[in-house]
């Protein structure tokens, strides 16, 4: 009986370790926090919920703003996650903010506060903050971050935005890819709505009059001043539904038309240098693809698992974020393959961490768990 005793408890050890393996892979929880452990470490209530462009993609850093429970100050801190306490913090010279992203590096912020409305460039080493922008006074025309504007870093220098173009009654003209650097500060347009749908549009359709009905819909952007964007293809009234492409278009105002299909397409990622992309279609059914394109050869990567998010790295790592079923599952590509490492419970936002010993980052409103690559 002893015997089959631990015989039994060996299978049981092996089946739970198995199941272990299948969940996590090559990915072990490292660390997490949670919003209440910042609150308790800083004693100012976090004027957000951790999500949202808070995280410095190179280095995991978390930054955020909070308020003093005390003189209701508000301030802004940075949190190592690895050391676990807070790096760097300061006082801000508003009362309020809209908007905001954290470098690469962690290195600098763009904030656009409120009260007063302005864009500002904080130096997260020296502490200093810079008011670099307002919009257009009235009776002027030019660039305006409007309620949809959001900015993201390409590197700890560089960031881009999507920006309104404002006649002199402050009437929306277009909408403008603007490439921001933040130390001197500018403001540089890289591409207009509009022209993506003309350089786009004259690669799919002969008649000039059927541009006006192509619209551009998402855009992923890069350093190299390249871009994936969705075209879709309004239907006229004979016919049966729309077309959508994607495009790789870049800094020259070269179009390639990458994909074309009937069903949804989502940009996922593009690599720096644009040499590789990728992206996913889900048609009406809920049917999904995932492709992947490097050396300009478009492979399929996976069948009915929907795209969520993804990222491609320098060192050759693909990061690939989908659900299958009640599923939710995270992928690298190694030696030419997608590899499931993790399988999440729930549809929680995930950001990929690039130069800290590997880590990945899963985050919901209120926790952060912290995952590293084993091998």
């Amino acid at each position: 009986m002893k015997k089959i005793a631990v015989m039994l408890l060996l299978i049981i050890t092996m089946f739970s370790t198995a199941i272990s393996a299948e969940k996590k892979g090559e990915l072990k929880e490292s660390t997490y926090f949670t919003k209440e452990n910042l609150e308790q470490k800083t004693k100012e209530q976090i004027k957000h919920s951790l999500l949202g462009p808070c995280l410095a993609s190179k280095t995991g850093d978390i930054f955020f703003f909070g308020r003093n429970k005390n003189t209701k100050k508000l301030r802004w801190h940075i949190y190592n996650p690895f050391k676990k306490k807070i790096i760097k913090e300061g006082d801000c010279p508003f009362t309020d903010f809209n908007k905001f992203a954290i470098s690469t590096n962690a290195g600098n912020a763009l904030v656009y506060s409120k009260y007063p409305g302005r864009l500002w460039v904080l130096n997260t080493d020296k502490k200093k903050w810079n008011e670099v922008y307002s919009n257009p006074e009235n009776n002027k025309e030019g660039l305006a971050i409007s309620p949809i504007s959001s900015f993201s870093f390409f590197n700890d220098t560089n960031a881009y935005s999507y920006l309104d173009k404002w006649d002199k009654d402050h009437y929306v003209r277009d909408t403008v890819i603007t490439n921001i650097a933040v130390n001197p500060f500018s403001m540089n347009k890289t591409y207009t709505q509009r022209e993506l749908i003309e350089k786009t549009g004259n690669v799919i359709v002969k008649n000039k009059e059927d541009i006006k009905k192509l619209m551009t819909t998402f855009i992923t952007t890069n350093s190299s001043d390249s871009c994936l964007c969705v075209i879709t293809n309004r239907p006229r009234q004979t016919d049966k539904g729309f077309v959508n492409y994607i495009f790789l278009v870049n800094k020259n105002g070269n179009v390639k038309k990458v994909h074309g299909c009937p069903n949804m397409i989502k940009p996922l990622a593009l690599s720096s240098d644009a040499s590789k992309y990728m992206f996913g279609t889900i048609s009406l059914k809920g049917e999904s693809e995932v492709y992947l394109v490097s050396n300009n050869e478009k492979i399929k990567i996976f069948d009915n698992i929907h795209p969520l998010s993804g990222n491609i790295f320098n060192d050759g790592r693909i990061w690939f974020y989908g659900q299958k079923g009640n599923e939710f599952n995270i992928y690298l590509r190694k030696d030419g393959k997608m590899q499931k490492v993790l399988t999440l419970s729930k549809p929680y936002p995930v950001a990929f961490i690039e130069d800290v010993n590997k880590l990945l980052v899963i985050k919901d409103n209120k926790r952060a768990d912290y995952y590293e690559l084993t091998k």
